[in-house]
């Protein structure tokens, strides 16, 4: 039986580039720059890709398309990396053991990415689903939760660790 090899290119074109508003060049990944014509051609003929959109000054991930529900592994890591521990108020769970949590829920809308997901515990997982409990995620990771009897408290990820 003949196995059928499936590649994976990867390329890295700057959003103004795809949307034919600058001609800063695109990045074939082990190859180097590429004009966005190509990238655009490369883009179009793929049977499928994954967009992921940066912070064009950073680079920092932003974003990781809406196709899936599952959260895929760098952006397992890049949550769990941000968070730290469970980001309910005073828990101290640490991030490998929490579950990824959609602060607006999947079916809702909410999206697959670093502005949606955040690390809570199982018990804090399950208390934000109650009646009365509301989570607001803010730029930059930073959590607004409301109690039942309307106390408000901010948690921020930690920072970074260099």
């Amino acid at each position: 039986m003949q196995e059928h090899i499936k590649p994976t290119v990867q390329i890295t074109v700057p959003a103004l580039s795809m949307a034919g508003v600058s001609d800063a060049p695109a990045t074939l990944d082990g190859y180097g720059p590429i004009d966005p014509e190509t990238a655009a051609r490369i883009a179009v003929n793929a049977p499928s890709f994954t967009r992921i959109l940066v912070q064009p000054e950073t680079g920092a991930m932003l974003s990781v398309g809406r196709g899936q529900y599952r959260v895929p592994a760098d952006l397992q890591r890049a949550v769990r990396l941000r968070d730290g521990t469970c980001r309910a108020p005073g828990c101290g769970r640490r991030a490998r053991a929490c579950d990824l949590d959609h602060s607006v829920a999947w079916q809702d809308g909410g999206a697959t990415d670093v502005g949606n997901l955040a690390c809570l515990c199982r018990h804090h997982h399950r208390m934000k689903h109650l009646p009365g409990w509301d989570l607001a995620h803010r730029p930059g990771g930073v959590l607004d939760w409301t109690t039942p009897d309307g106390k408000q408290c901010r948690t921020e990820p930690d920072p970074a660790p260099f």
